[in-house]
């Protein structure tokens, strides 16, 4: 595995499982020192009120429905965790590509229990209208950030 920010081997290797979706995150030792040291202690106030509500959100909200998510609440799993990093952590020059790969994999898990739904119940088109979806977004992410399926 790689460094997530240099590039080279990561040796520390953080799993965080975020509203269904896990997360690698991996720093060499270097990075790891850098970012505990010059990078975590700058977490603004209001980015953890953000995240607390955040918690609260998606803990009481009516979108978890036996472990399921509705389409309306698509927005709460996406967007706003997303929004809580770019609120939490200091920007750097690779922030916001960091950021919209993020949205992109979110979407596809989002997107992956969909299809699992539609499956079950046997609701075929929807199926269909969904893994072309996912194509689609599989396709931006392995030509806009090299990850392979």
């Amino acid at each position: 595995m790689r460094c997530e920010r240099c590039g080279g081997k990561g040796t520390f290797v953080q799993k965080l499982l975020s509203d269904g979706m896990e997360k690698k995150i991996v720093f060499c030792q270097a990075c790891l020192e850098d970012t505990l040291r010059n990078h975590v202690s700058h977490l603004k106030s209001a980015g953890l009120e953000l995240f607390e509500i955040h918690k609260k959100m998606v803990e009481d909200s009516p979108a978890m429905i036996g472990g399921g998510f509705r389409q309306g609440h698509y927005h709460i799993q996406i967007i706003v965790p997303v929004l809580i990093q770019a609120t939490l952590f200091e920007s750097d020059e690779f922030t916001d590509l960091r950021l919209k790969k993020a949205m992109v994999e979110r979407e596809l898990a989002y997107w992956s229990r969909k299809l699992q739904e539609n499956l079950k119940k046997e609701r075929f088109e929807e199926a269909a209208w969904i893994k072309e979806k996912m194509k689609v977004l599989e396709a931006y992410l392995k030509r806009s950030f090299g990850v392979r399926e």
